[in-house]
């Protein structure tokens, strides 16, 4: 026996004003997807409809049509996403999005810096030749910037106009409307612009600035030019390393450029026409942990009961009972260690011991009444010791005050990590200053 289904009742409101967006899981089958899109046409059918007098059932098939044919079979939110409540950029320059308050953050998917369409490369085979073609275009492109900056007077005038002249500067390599969430990357960039002056910025760029520049650009530039995570993040990291408003302004505009941004700029064909044959690249890198900032729990635990941790503050020992604290990190994968810098603070440093270790093995024992302290923030920089893969529990940081009732106030503010090989931190974040460690 035939299963004849009924037709549809025709509604009251034909054509309602609204619409409602809603979002359905189906099963990921060619097969399933055809027939759920066959009961979805069927809509659109006026013979499925009720028949009456007015044919009505024309008109409701009509409006089921235009809905059923909009529909967006790609990978998307289907036009219905939540909206944007929060945003930020994390501490590797990533734009986090929340849609429900700031309890949750995800990446963003519409960073421009990310997905603009990307230009085309340059004709050069993988070599050290495109790698500095590459560069230079990059250093030259920011350098046009600066040029564009210090000639255009008007922008100076407040912080609404440095800001508008940056946007203005990022259009040709990103796929922006009037800026958007860029602008919270702009506006400390204008501000220390703002503050430092045009005169003074211009000064700071010397030729000096921009050849150095160009070697840290090259140096991370991979053999085919096309920049990854890790080397925009190292770029912009080692960036740093220049003074003033010279610093800010080259990590800055790398960051706001993000992959595809600095991708386009080593595209752009606007060069530097520096000599590449003078940069010394390392395979060595720097990455510092700074626990006032962070308490870097994905790779770092407290290992004993007298140990906490303060925000603001690093880690610490708990002042009613303790007196030691041992960090231990696990990174979880391993690590050619050529040195490292271990900071301490506090009014109890005059005799407590601290050390470093590798494996739950001794790796240096730094009591201060036997090793030498740089500064009086307790700062001790290792010159050589061995090298050595670090694994299973990472590195572990330890101290203790100066007695078992001393409860002591000294906190563990800073470890940074000098490594030879791949970073495995993903870039660079600390460039080393031997006058200033």
């Amino acid at each position: 026996m035939a299963n004849k289904r009924p037709a549809w009742k025709i509604p009251a409101v034909i054509n309602p004003p609204n619409r409602r967006c809603i979002q359905i899981n189906v099963p990921d089958d060619p097969q399933h997807l055809s027939i759920f899109w066959g009961v979805l046409r069927s809509l659109s059918d006026w013979q499925r409809w009720e028949r009456e007098g007015t044919k009505s059932g024309t008109l409701v098939a009509q409006v089921w049509r235009d809905v059923v044919y909009s529909i967006e079979w790609e990978d998307s939110c289907m036009s219905c996403c939540p909206s944007v409540t929060n945003q930020y950029y994390d501490e590797d320059g990533v734009l986090q999005q929340s849609t429900d308050g700031g309890v949750t953050y995800t990446p963003a998917l519409d960073d421009p810096r990310f997905n603009s369409p990307l230009l085309p490369p340059l004709p050069l085979d993988p070599s050290d030749e495109l790698r500095c073609a590459a560069a230079n275009n990059v250093v030259g492109y920011v350098k046009s910037q600066a040029d564009q900056l210090i000639a255009d007077s008007a922008a100076w005038g407040n912080l609404t106009g440095l800001v508008a002249a940056l946007v203005a500067l990022l259009f040709l390599l990103l796929e922006i409307g009037s800026g958007g969430a860029l602008t919270l990357l702009l506006i400390p960039l204008a501000a220390a612009l703002l503050q430092a002056g045009a005169s003074a910025f211009e000064a700071a760029l010397t030729t000096e600035v921009w050849n150095e520049f160009l070697c840290i650009v090259y140096c991370s530039t991979p053999a085919d030019a096309e920049y990854t995570m890790s080397d925009w993040g190292t770029i912009k990291g080692r960036a740093s390393s220049f003074s003033g408003i010279a610093g800010i302004f080259l990590h800055d505009t790398i960051n706001v450029l993000g992959v595809a941004g600095l991708i386009n700029a080593s595209r752009s064909e606007v060069s530097y026409d520096g000599d590449c044959s003078e940069c010394e690249c390392s395979d060595e890198w720097w990455y510092e942990f700074d626990f006032r900032t962070s308490a870097y729990s994905q790779y770092f635990s407290i290992a004993n009961d007298d140990g906490t941790y303060q925000a603001g503050v690093g880690y610490k020992v708990v002042l009613s009972d303790g007196y030691e604290v041992r960090v231990n990190g696990n990174f979880g994968f391993d690590i050619q260690l050529v040195g490292w810098i271990l900071e301490h603070n506090g009014t109890d440093l005059t005799n407590f011991n601290r050390s470093v270790t590798t494996n739950n093995n001794g790796f240096a024992n730094l009591d201060t009444n036997s090793t030498p302290v740089i500064d009086g923030s307790g700062l001790y920089a290792s010159a050589n010791p061995p090298l050595g893969a670090i694994t299973d529990n990472g590195v572990g940081a330890y101290f203790r005050g100066a007695g078992d009732s001393g409860h002591s106030n000294v906190r563990l503010v800073r470890l940074v990590l000098h490594g030879r090989g791949v970073n495995p931190f993903g870039f660079d974040n600390y460039v080393y200053d031997s006058s200033n460690p």
